[in-house]
């Protein structure tokens, strides 16, 4: 690593393929175009959900703090969309709610992903916790969005588990710890890598099943961790992930400024940040 590639900011993944004649893939990705149209609140979007936990085991409770990504695509009429953003979390079995938070939003139009925080956090009590492969059941829980005008529209779905992830650095070895809602983990994990010739969403049934094999194999070889090198997946990747208890570390990619952190500036600092 010498020169110019010590400052490269990459952003990609590593393809170990050898480089295509024009040195390009082209799309590798489907191409989806959403046509939102009706009332005000129609060109409103939300995305990029996370649920923050604070495990107390000994009282089998939870604090959670809610975040979504909201967007206005009304880009050209000027109009505020003033509206009152709910978060419903269900229990799957039961199909009851088992907290609520509202928030009132203002996005202007042209807004794009502006986070909104559920205040205050809530609090849930008997809860069934989310546990890595080997140390319990990986259990989820259903979040929805809704505007309150409207609670049959639900804008947004996606599962999650109520789960504390932390770390510590043990000194007198120099290894770090990691710990799943208070519990010592010991991580065991590879690689990850996508199909190299980069067979993704063709069909989705198939790529539901395709995946939760490759998930499965990491069971089978008693893992409970997988590392991605800047080749980030799309949400139902990471969605199987949860429902098997495999535990993601994301990484950036080698061989560029990632590694050289000596030689980083303001903006790689930003970008590793984001």
């Amino acid at each position: 690593m010498k020169g110019s590639n010590t400052t490269d900011l990459a952003i990609s993944f590593i393809d170990w393929n050898p480089y295509a004649p024009d040195s390009s893939m082209g799309l590798w990705q489907e191409v989806e175009l959403t046509e939102l149209q009706g009332g005000q609140s129609a060109y409103v979007t939300i995305a990029n959900p996370l649920v923050n936990s604070t495990v107390n085991r000994q009282s089998n409770s939870a604090i959670l703090r809610v975040m979504c990504e909201v967007s206005n695509y009304d880009d050209t009429s000027g109009m505020v969309v003033e509206e009152t953003l709910c978060a419903s979390i269900i229990d799957p079995n039961t199909n009851e709610e088992i907290a609520q938070q509202c928030q009132n939003i203002s996005i202007p139009s042209g807004t794009y992903n502006a986070k909104v925080f559920f205040a205050p956090p809530m609090a849930v009590e008997n809860v069934r916790l989310w546990w890595p492969y080997h140390m319990g059941t990986p259990y989820l829980y259903v979040l929805r969005f809704f505007f309150a005008t409207t609670p049959d529209n639900i804008l947004l779905e996606s599962k999650f588990g109520i789960r504390q992830v932390e770390s510590k650095l043990i000194t007198a070895y120099q290894y770090t710890l990691f710990q799943v809602n208070g519990v010592d983990m010991i991580v065991l994990g590879g690689g990850y890598a996508p199909d190299l010739l980069l067979q993704f969403e063709q069909n989705a049934r198939d790529n539901d099943t395709f995946i939760r094999r490759q998930l499965q194999y990491v069971q089978w070889m008693g893992l409970n961790t997988i590392r991605m090198e800047g080749n980030f997946q799309n949400e139902h990747f990471y969605q199987l992930c949860d429902e098997l208890g495999i535990l993601v570390m994301p990484g950036l990619p080698c061989c560029d400024s990632w590694q050289h952190w000596s030689d980083w500036t303001s903006q790689t600092y930003s970008v590793a940040q984001e």
